[in-house]
């Protein structure tokens, strides 16, 4: 069965009240019982869930910090998209997942000569919050990354049906060349990485705009450029240009990163809590029409603590049900 009797952590739905919460409130309890059930107006504003995400390059290099910090995640997440999934990292998602029945993975195998670096992005859900439809992944560039025998990156998805709403998810996860940017502006040397992202962006977009066609899509990962300094300079190879679209700012539909919603009250993703940079991104593919848009960002944060060089960036999500029609 796929099916639980609880809220899974990272999902609550608003239309549905347990047991426990009608009976264990008293007066109030049941005042807002007798609202929910009999109302029909107040029913059909509640026809909405909510879940939280995450996208975490997580570079611990040891199996025991991978395993603590998808404990820490778990708790507080329902979907959460990886990057850095090699090696040690990768054989304790691995083993942590069998471990838990309730949550599914995809890491795209290579095959037939392909590079191990296509199976460097990978993405987990709670099965009690979300059912697989598909699963797959795309080649995005040949890699100039230096220091390292990085030679391709790849573009990971799945797609998803959200199990309270009735709604198709894609989830798109992605990671990009580094030492591309210093202060939003293209570094000396770094032109063929640059020109490789730039590559990986336009694939990234347009598979976003393809799944969009039947399903709420959304796009994680560590793009290495500082969001921050990118926001504020603009620069027209580097992701707010070219992911968000800057250069034409009433054009949509198109991806909107939590930051473009939120702004950066959160702590950076990379380097020191307060000065570091914002390389870890969240977005959502944003239709023409605010009355198609039944999925929305409600909050961000970013979590500090764990084992990565990098923090997680958690978001907040509402999803309206389908047959529900958009709701405030």
């Amino acid at each position: 069965m796929d099916t639980d009797d609880t809220t899974p952590p990272g999902s609550s739905t608003s239309a549905r009240l347990s047991r426990r919460t009608l009976l264990g409130t008293g007066a109030a309890g049941l005042a807002l019982a007798g609202t929910s059930l009999l109302s029909p107006t107040a029913a059909s504003a509640a026809a909405r869930s909510r879940v939280r995400v995450a996208t975490y390059n997580l570079n611990t290099g040891s199996a025991t910090a991978t395993r603590a910090d998808l404990d820490v995640l778990s708790d507080r997440v329902a979907l959460l998209g990886v990057n850095e999934c090699m090696g040690v990292e990768r054989e304790a998602i691995a083993a942590w997942v069998r471990a838990r029945p309730n949550w599914r993975w995809h890491r795209p195998v290579s095959r037939g000569g392909e590079t191990r670096f296509k199976g460097s992005n990978a993405v987990l859900w709670d099965r009690r919050v979300f059912r697989l439809r598909a699963q797959g992944a795309r080649f995005g560039s040949r890699s100039h990354t230096p220091n390292f025998e990085i030679d391709e990156r790849w573009i990971t998805w799945v797609e998803l049906t959200h199990r309270d709403s009735g709604r198709d998810i894609v989830w798109i996860q992605t990671h990009m060349d580094p030492t591309v940017e210093r202060d939003g502006r293209p570094r000396k040397g770094a032109e063929a990485r640059i020109e490789g992202n730039l590559t990986y962006m336009r694939r990234v977009k347009a598979l976003a705009a393809a799944k969009s066609e039947g399903a709420e899509v959304l796009v994680a990962g560590d793009w290495n450029v500082d969001a921050r300094a990118d926001r504020r300079v603009g620069h027209h190879r580097f992701p707010f240009a070219v992911l968000e679209e800057r250069d034409a700012p009433a054009k949509l539909p198109g991806l909107r990163t939590t930051y473009s919603h939120f702004r950066f009250d959160v702590p950076a993703t990379s380097g020191p809590a307060k000065t570091g940079a914002y390389i870890d991104d969240l977005a959502l593919w944003v239709r023409r029409s605010k009355a198609a848009r039944v999925v929305r960002f409600t909050d961000h944060r970013v979590l500090t603590g764990l084992r990565s060089d990098h923090r997680p960036l958690v978001a907040g999500l509402v999803i309206d049900h389908a047959g529900a029609g958009r709701t405030s």
